[in-house]
């Protein structure tokens, strides 16, 4: 896939550049702002093409954004309760024994598992 494709898929260039930079607070390096984005726009081409990531296909066309978003939805039906920002209509109480962190993964099937979290460590006083 071209550069001119990638950026048909992900919007104009100078959109996404104009977005981070005020997003950053105008503090960013507009060079390396560059790099980041040819960078991306390749890794985004390698991951569909050599990774086979099932991106989704809108009117015919392969739309390569939020490869996080599937494992993100996922993960949030599996945790049955309501916990700092994830706020749940459905389960709207905390639930003391989901005191575990939900590890993702899967490109085809998502899966979800849960993990002990460490005890805290002593804060100093």
């Amino acid at each position: 896939m071209t550069r001119t494709q990638n950026r048909h898929l992900f919007g104009s260039r100078e959109a996404s550049t104009a977005s981070r930079e005020g997003l950053g607070g105008y503090l960013a390096d507009r060079g390396w702002m560059a790099r980041v984005l040819d960078q991306t726009y390749e890794n985004m081409g390698r991951l569909a093409v050599e990774g086979r990531y099932p991106f989704p296909v809108v009117d015919g066309v392969q739309v390569r954004t939020g490869v996080q978003g599937r494992r993100m939805h996922t993960s949030a039906l599996a945790r049955t309760e309501s916990r700092g920002m994830d706020k749940r209509e459905d389960h709207p109480a905390t639930d003391p024994g989901q005191w575990h962190r939900l590890v993702t993964g899967g490109r085809d099937e998502v899966w979800v598992r849960t993990e002990p979290v460490p005890a805290a460590l002593p804060v100093a006083s």
